[in-house]
């Protein structure tokens, strides 16, 4: 006996196909919304770095240092020309 198909709207076998789509349905309307849920959250929380505003200007060399605190006039001329001495 061939398999018939029972297209009756209100058959069990309907009800069930259309059971079963809208469960379907459902389980991938949920995985969007948690894959949602998960790139929003990564975006709010990050590490803290954004990529517009990273950048902090490099680290100051020594000499820069001390130049600058010589003409600040922190440091006397002998105490600038030791620190280059001892940083050439």
């Amino acid at each position: 006996m061939p398999h018939v198909i029972d297209y009756e709207p209100e058959s069990p076998v309907i009800r069930q196909q259309e059971a079963e789509t809208a469960r379907r349905k459902g389980y991938r309307n949920a995985l969007w919304l948690i894959v949602a849920i998960v790139v929003v959250s990564a975006r709010l929380s990050g590490d803290g770095r954004r990529a517009d505003n990273t950048r902090q200007p490099p680290p100051e060399a020594p000499l820069d240092i001390a130049r600058r605190r010589y003409a600040s006039g922190e440091l006397s001329q002998e105490e600038f020309e030791q620190i280059r001495r001892d940083l050439s």
